[in-house]
């Protein structure tokens, strides 16, 4: 019937010539984005407020999940919508009004087609047990930029995190947190180095990374992370940290693999 499906945007080239390889939006999207011009003459998108991730197995085991689906939540904006309608860091998010969430972009994509002030029905796993939340979404910012970081270069003295094979921490000195923009509210041990074939490089830890907790134990200093490495028992180590990843930042958890270790 000569309906349109997509619009396209892009092909994938490595000549400059056409390989049979396009990119496009999909049409359901850019109806939506259409509907709302005309409706209001510019795009609002509905805003949670939380920093999502991917679940790994690691994470689904740490996180008594049966599967890898879902979004986990790694951090709320404080006063945001998902704050306010109770959600918490560690709760993994399971659908939006009904609708399966399979990973962090689906959760997005999901609230970003919703209107501001709208309210939703979040089903979440929390320790391991169902609940179903009520948020009513804010609009999302023009920006959501908290600001980029220069390369650190300052530390202090740096000690090797037992468990966490193949890291070195150290504790977070001023010029450090000027240089992050760390919040004042967020402490823990900075990670200095990651060694390339150790367990947590496969997990995803980087330098410039803050511990703050470990196994659910906050971590405050280096000598904390060190202590708390120390006492580590099982073969998960569910790591939270703190990132600044371009010019976002939050915190998010990485599962560490502590079966091998680097001898």
């Amino acid at each position: 019937e000569g309906r349109i499906i997509g619009i396209n945007t892009a092909i994938y080239s490595r000549s400059g010539g056409n390989q049979g390889i396009g990119f496009a939006v999909p049409i359901n999207m850019a109806r939506n984005v259409l509907e709302r011009l005309v409706a209001g003459g510019k795009v609002t998108r509905g805003y949670l407020g939380v920093f999502p991730q991917d679940i790994d197995a690691g994470l689904a085991k740490q996180f008594k999940l049966s599967n890898e689906s879902g979004a986990l939540v790694g951090d709320v904006v404080p006063n945001g919508p998902a704050d306010k309608g109770g959600v918490k860091p560690g709760d993994v998010i399971l659908s939006v009004n009904g609708k399966n969430i399979t990973d962090a972009n689906s959760l997005l994509l999901t609230v970003s087609q919703l209107l501001p002030g709208s309210e939703v029905i979040l089903k979440v796993s929390r320790n391991g047990f169902s609940k179903t939340l009520t948020v009513t979404l804010g609009e999302r910012p023009d920006s959501l930029v908290t600001g980029k970081s220069d390369d650190e270069d300052s530390r202090t003295d740096s000690t090797s995190a037992d468990a966490l094979d193949g890291v070195t921490v150290s504790d977070i000195v001023p010029q450090v947190r000027q240089q992050l923009r760390l919040p004042e509210t967020v402490q823990g041990a900075l990670i200095t180095e990651v060694a390339d074939d150790s367990n947590s490089a496969e997990a995803g830890l980087m330098p410039n990374d803050v511990i703050v907790e470990i196994n659910r134990s906050p971590v405050k200093n280096a000598a904390d992370a060190v202590r708390l490495c120390k006492s580590v028992r099982g073969e998960e180590i569910l790591v939270k940290i703190w990132r600044r990843t371009g010019e976002l930042a939050g915190t998010r958890f990485i599962s560490v693999d502590n079966t091998k270790r680097t001898k």
